[in-house]
Formats: C-alpha cells, sequence, structure tokens
C-alpha cells in the first residue's frame, strides 16, 4: 500500500478549506428575488354623426404577464430567469353582418439573463442585462361561430438591455428596463397559413433606438423584485 505525502496532504486540505471558505462566502452574500412585470391595456373609440348610427372604431386589448426569479451571485451579478405570456385582441365590430371579427396574437416566452451592476448611488442602481430568450407565437381569428388559424411562429433573440433599479426598502426592489436602447440580434420564422410547408424567416439585429420607439408602449417594461 503506498503511502500518502505528508507535504501533498496538507496542499490538499489548505484546498479543501479554501474552497469551502469561499462557498461560504458566496452562500452568505447571495440573495433570492422573486417578481416580475403584469401590463393591460385596450384602447378603442367611435364616430357618432349627426345622423345616423354611430360606427365602432376597431377595439385593441393586450394582456401581458412576466413572473421572474434571480439569484444574487455577488454584489455586482446577478443570474435569473423569466417566462413571458402575451395575448392581443383586436375586435373589428359588425364586420360581416352582425359579426365580430376577432384577430388573437398568443406568445410565450422562455428566457435567462445575466445582470451587472454599473452605478450605485444610494438606492438608486443603474444595471446592464444580456438575455437569451426562445419565442413561440400563433394568430388565430374569429368571425361568429368560425376560427381559423391565420400564422404559427417561433423564434429566438439575444440582446443587451439598460435596466434602472431602486430600492424602496431592504425586501422591496422596482426595476424599469429601457428597451428602446436595446442592442442584440433576433431571428423569426413563421408559417403562413399555419399549416402551410412555405417558411418566412426575419432576421434583424443593431442597436434599437429611434423616437418611436420611445413613445410606444413596449419601450419600457416596469416591474418588481422581492428580497428573501
Amino acid at each position: 500500500m503506498s503511502r500518502i505525502n505528508p507535504k501533498k496532504m496538507k496542499i490538499m486540505k489548505k484546498f479543501m478549506i479554501t474552497t469551502m471558505l469561499v462557498a461560504f462566502a458566496m452562500m452568505a452574500q447571495a440573495q433570492i428575488y422573486v417578481g416580475g412585470e403584469l401590463g393591460f391595456n385596450t384602447s378603442g373609440g367611435k364616430f357618432v354623426p349627426k345622423t345616423g348610427d354611430e360606427v365602432k372604431d376597431p377595439r385593441r386589448t393586450d394582456f401581458s404577464i412576466a413572473p421572474v426569479a434571480a439569484y444574487q451571485f455577488s454584489e455586482k451579478i446577478a443570474f435569473g430567469a423569466r417566462i413571458g405570456f402575451d395575448r392581443e385582441t383586436t375586435t373589428r365590430f359588425k364586420w360581416s353582418g352582425d359579426d365580430d371579427r376577432k384577430d388573437v396574437t398568443t406568445m410565450f416566452g422562455l428566457g435567462v439573463f445575466a445582470n451587472y451592476t454599473c452605478l450605485q448611488f444610494g438606492n438608486f442602481s443603474v444595471l446592464t442585462e444580456a438575455s437569451l430568450a426562445i419565442l413561440f407565437a400563433n394568430g388565430k381569428r374569429k368571425l361568429g361561430s368560425n376560427t381559423d388559424d391565420l400564422w404559427k411562429g417561433s423564434g429566438f433573440g439575444i440582446g443587451i438591455t439598460p435596466v434602472l433599479a431602486y430600492d424602496l426598502n431592504e425586501k422591496i426592489r422596482l426595476i424599469c428596463q429601457l428597451n428602446f436602447l436595446n442592442f442584440g440580434f433576433n431571428s423569426m420564422s413563421s408559417r403562413t397559413p399555419a399549416n402551410s410547408d412555405d417558411k418566412e424567416v426575419e432576421n434583424s439585429f443593431g442597436f434599437n433606438f429611434n423616437s418611436g420607439n420611445v413613445a410606444s408602449l413596449n419601450a419600457i417594461t416596469i416591474g418588481f423584485l422581492y428580497k428573501f
């Protein structure tokens, strides 16, 4: 039986102790966050003539929800994941006789991200978020009692987005993603109609900034995180 070298044993012992201390330090500093974003928007109107019947404008309704979980790996770095669901409905009243037409777009996405804290002033922080996400979507049209599958698609995206954060207290953090300053690559593949063998692929790459983006509803995403 070979004998273990006492010098090597001592080195191994120091290595194990150092590794355990580093692991305990990381665990002591680590924090778990949960939260998410919730959105709802509806718009519409009508034209009321002096004589005759009123005419309703199309009504658009959008609902979105995105639960988030994050792990504070160190003082400046955090890793996390989010699930996103979005459903948008456009209703055109009395499109065919007395039947309304509804165009419904449904999207479901999964994503992972890493945050790096660049600047911190008291409770206010500026972060950079790198993310990777996959998306599945489809479109349907309802007219009366009939429902048709219009299209379906899937895609993925890689991006870098600035994030503003404000700590209300030790437990709650408000976050604001500046999506109009996003830089990244997106690829979307779709089939129209949904059962078609033909596929359309759209790719985009670059810096997503213009005055129209700032004014759009998706220009920023506001949410919160709760720290355990």
